[in-house]
């Protein structure tokens, strides 16, 4: 065993590192210690390939989340040939940390990658990223359990939660093919989102009762000339939100004894579709007849809603369900296996806003909300909720009351939402109705945005915006109380100075002129030429005071 204290230094950069070759265990532990460049690099990585006298040899690299690496980067990666092998945090079952990368050979030097390869013994080799990294590996072949003559075999390369992957292969990439052995086994290869290519893939060749042997994409697409599935193999593609899988060209043979799986994971964006397969020319009589067979399987499970009271969302590869439709299809060029997804025909809305104007500022203007159906659709909505978020002069605020129909009142400042927890039944012939209140504290242009929306998954319904000119309020106000601010109110005002002069309030705030009385009744600095008012049946324009009333009054 060799150990690097916590915090040393080691510069890995190896010819040839073997640990548990031949007759003894061998251990690197890296774990807190500091990889010069932060690689460690070797052209042949060797781990637990014991004697045939000496099965059980194993050879091991540990790291963890305080080892300062980035990135392995070998030619030849040889693990688990008779003896067990494993990179990474033994206390995290032997998975490499967080964020380190993977690069086996390169373009000017190929490497291969050789796991369980003529294993004696009961073997177990494991590669496993945590999360995020990038894989690169340029390859002359790829061999993932072959020849394996154990007593059992547990042999998994997992890249499938690393960020992406770039496979070059001029050979076969083989998971596995075996012989000389009925033991139970478990191979395994996972890759994550990128592009792999290789001449030839054999997956589960030839059959073990015991065996499985299993290759998974996870949004990665798979180009090679051959494709050989076995019995107990299986080629699982997941297909999130980017079409991936086969890519195959026109003359490429794909023979399947075994199983392909195809999982759409995510509905694909509005007005487009995605596929799991794509194969160049006229395929969709070899295609069907794997299906009719059993060989080619589709899960749309992930895009059903959950079943109730615990019942099975039922046969998973159903051709239509929920509008969800997955089919084989020939577009003149390639033929797909295509997810499609027929858009729910739902109702649509509309809001409407009744706003009385002139809108004063620092005045409570009262507004009728409405949202209402404006075409009928087949399908409803879930439950739904409202938000409201208003936009005006740096500095301004709004005050904001809004009452539903059942009287409850929900209160907040320039943006909030409204609705119980559980939402509003929303029909797909509707209409509701709200009372808000809005206060503006400046003048100047509001934007105001209303959005109705689905509780269960944040659809939004429908958004709508409108802008709000929001004046000062005229100082003398509604003075008559004849519901307008005009010049009226302005002679009502006049009229009832000098009717009180010496009286009451006007008495005690000293008010003699009506320039004076408007200051001290709206708390406000004034002049003649700040003061405005408004003719009758002169609309929203405002005037000039001065014009008015002479300067002594």
């Amino acid at each position: 065993m060799l150990k690097v204290a916590p915090g040393a230094a080691l510069d890995a950069n190896f010819n040839t590192l073997r640990l548990g070759v031949g007759s003894g265990r061998g251990l690197l532990d890296l774990r807190g210690a500091t990889l010069t460049g932060g690689v460690l690099k070797a052209n042949t990585l060797e781990l637990g390939k014991g004697s045939v006298a000496s099965l059980l040899e194993s050879g091991h690299i540990f790291i963890d989340d305080d080892t300062e690496l980035d990135a392995i980067a070998v030619r030849y990666l040889k693990m688990g040939s008779r003896g067990n092998a494993r990179i990474g945090d033994p206390a995290n079952g032997g998975k490499l940390p967080a964020g380190i990368g993977l690069n086996i050979g390169t373009e000017s030097a190929r490497g291969t990658i050789e796991m369980g390869v003529s294993a004696h013994g009961f073997t177990d080799a494991v590669i496993a990223a945590t999360s995020g990294g990038d894989m690169t590996a340029y390859l002359t072949d790829a061999k993932i359990g072959q020849a394996l003559h154990t007593s059992g075999a547990n042999i998994i390369f997992d890249a499938g939660a690393m960020d992406s992957v770039i496979i070059d292969c001029t050979g076969t990439i083989s998971i596995p093919s075996l012989s000389g052995t009925a033991a139970p086994y478990v191979v395994e290869m996972t890759l994550p989102p990128g592009a792999a290519t290789a001449a030839n893939v054999q997956l589960g060749v030839p059959e073990n009762a015991n065996s499985s042997a299993l290759l998974e994409l996870n949004g990665t697409s798979l180009t090679a000339g051959t494709v050989n599935v076995g019995v107990r193999g299986t080629l699982s593609t997941n297909v999130g939100s980017a079409s991936c899988g086969l890519d195959l060209a026109a003359d490429a043979v794909l023979s399947v004894d075994g199983l392909m799986e195809i999982a759409f994971l995510e509905l694909p964006p509005e007005s487009q579709t995605l596929y799991g397969l794509k194969w160049e020319g006229n395929k969709v009589t070899e295609l069907e007849a794997l299906k009719a067979a059993g060989k080619l399987a589709y899960d749309i499970s992930a895009l059903l809603p959950p079943p109730d009271d615990g019942e099975e969302n039922g046969e998973p590869e159903t051709a239509s369900t929920n509008g969800i439709t997955v089919f084989i299809d020939f577009d003149g060029t390639h033929t797909y296996v295509m997810l499609e997804v027929e858009m729910p025909d739902y109702s649509t809305y509309a809001f409407s806003y009744d706003l009385p104007l002139p809108v004063y500022s620092d005045v409570e203007t009262g507004m009728t909300l409405t949202f209402a159906t404006v075409e009928t659709g087949a399908l409803p909505y879930g439950n739904v909720r409202f938000t409201f978020d208003a936009v005006g002069p740096e500095e301004a605020t709004v005050g904001v009351s809004v009452t539903d129909s059942s009287n409850e009142t929900y209160t907040f400042s320039d943006s909030g939402s409204w609705g119980a927890a559980g939402g509003y039944v929303l029909l797909t012939d509707d209409t509701m109705v709200f009372d808000v209140a809005l206060n503006f504290s400046d003048e100047g242009e509001y934007t105001i945005t209303s959005r109705c929306y689905e509780i269960d998954t944040g659809v939004t319904v429908e958004s709508d915006s409108i802008v709000v000119n929001v004046e000062l309020e005229p100082l003398y106000g509604d003075a008559n109380s004849d519901g307008a601010v005009d010049l009226l109110d302005l002679v009502f005002v006049r009229n009832r100075l000098f009717e009180s002069v010496g009286q009451g309030d006007n008495q005690q705030s000293g008010c003699s002129t009506l320039v004076e009385y408007l200051a001290a009744t709206s708390h406000r600095t004034v002049s003649l030429s700040s003061v405005m008012y408004r003719e009758p049946g002169a609309g929203s324009a405002l005037l000039p005071l001065r014009a008015a009333v002479g300067a002594g009054q």
